[in-house]
């Protein structure tokens, strides 16, 4: 039996070594497997046990063989898969394979140090890539090898250790002044099969992936209200789903305009004619046969095909000589929030209409004031001087 440099006596498996670090070992089966180091004596303890289950229940793999690829497949089916959903396992993985399997993929898990980490960092932002992409990045490495030394395969989180690149600067969000806002839309409705779509987000501040994934179940044409119960998905494995909101604050109800619940109205009554004239073609997939916005068929409109049109209604405006600057279908959002906050709408409300899960998160994005607005503010503070003059 074991004692500490204060005569304690310390757990089995455990001594303390002349520095004051402790150190914990274990033997199964006659095999006695890497030692685990800590200044903690109950950090030791909790690393001891972890690894006793680990080895006893099969899981464990000998840390000297096992590589960076066979740890990360290891890692995402064990502890990573029963606790997020599918759409974040896809991607983590590409993630993964895109900028850590290239560098460190067939590297020992033990023989990786602080500079392979770092030069992860480093090709990500030689090539121009956005600091959020590269925390991501991080992030997954981070979680790794965390629960790589919570195994005891591992003496120490090299991840932890290094440091973090300076991605590419996140460009300024871009918002549709009101004049642009219009015009966009007045083209979208001759032009676009997606007008309808637009409009909710333009109306409503919903997400991509949320209006999509709108049923007419979500709709409450008596009490003009859109309940927030899902998002479309589609994953390789999977195939298109409807997932449900990734925060409790995303499932929301947002009260609608009446332009918004007019356009719906028409909307269902141009689906139900779609259908009509698609017949034996209308085949909507098992279990999203009530969505808003499908294809000609039933089917879930994709993220690309809504890209792509944007990207068309853009550049055919633009060629027509409309002032519409170049942008995602996430202005949308961004500006329905703008056009709410000019309007006078307060920035809780706000909060609870975008789903955001803090009140910080809608300060931080829409502390912005459009120019237009700004000159409007500075007229006020002009009055005020004018009063004392």
């Amino acid at each position: 039996m074991a004692y500490d440099q204060k005569g304690k006596k310390l757990p089995k498996g455990i001594v303390q070594r002349k520095d004051g670090l402790y150190m914990g070992r274990f033997q199964y089966e006659g095999e006695t497997y890497p030692a685990i180091y800590d200044p903690n004596l109950k950090v030791v303890e909790k690393k001891l046990e972890d690894l006793r289950y680990e080895v006893t229940h099969g899981m464990y793999r000998t840390p000297s063989k096992i590589t960076v690829q066979g740890w990360f497949d290891e890692w995402i089916e064990k502890y990573k898969k029963p606790r997020v959903k599918a759409g974040t396992i896809e991607n983590y993985t590409n993630n993964y394979n895109g900028q850590i399997k290239p560098i460190i993929g067939k590297k020992r898990l033990t023989s990786v140090r602080i500079e392979h980490i770092e030069k992860i960092y480093n090709v990500m932002s030689n090539k121009g890539l956005a600091k959020g992409t590269i925390k991501i990045v991080a992030a997954i490495l981070s979680g790794m090898f965390k629960q790589a030394v919570k195994l005891g395969m591992l003496k120490e989180n090299v991840v932890a250790l290094s440091t973090l690149s300076n991605g590419k600067e996140r460009k300024e969000k871009v918002v549709l002044s009101m004049e642009q806002q219009k015009a966009f839309l007045e083209y979208a409705k001759e032009h676009s099969p997606f007008y309808e779509l637009y409009q909710l987000a333009l109306c409503t501040g919903m997400r991509n992936g949320e209006v999509r994934g709108l049923t007419w179940a979500d709709i409450d044409f008596e009490k003009r209200e859109v309940h927030v119960t899902g998002t479309i998905k589609y994953i390789k494995s999977h195939g298109h789903y409807r997932d449900t909101p990734k925060t409790k604050t995303s499932r929301r109800t947002i009260p609608m305009l009446g332009v918004c619940c007019d356009m719906l109205i028409r909307q269902r009554e141009k689906q139900e004619e779609t259908k009509k004239l698609a017949g034996a073609l209308w085949k909507p997939l098992e279990g999203l046969e009530d969505l808003v916005f499908t294809t000609n068929e039933g089917r879930p409109v994709t993220r690309d095909r809504v890209t792509a049109d944007l990207k068309r209604c853009m550049k055919n405006m633009q060629e027509e000589g409309i002032d519409i600057p170049v942008f995602t279908f996430h202005t949308l959002r961004h500006t329905f929030a703008t056009r709410g906050l000019e309007c006078g709408i307060e920035l809780k409300s706000m909060q609870c209409i975008l789903g955001h899960a803090t009140f910080s998160m809608t300060a931080d994005l829409y502390s912005h004031v459009l120019p237009d607005t700004k000159v409007k503010e500075m007229e006020k503070m002009e009055q005020i001087f004018e009063k004392e003059a």
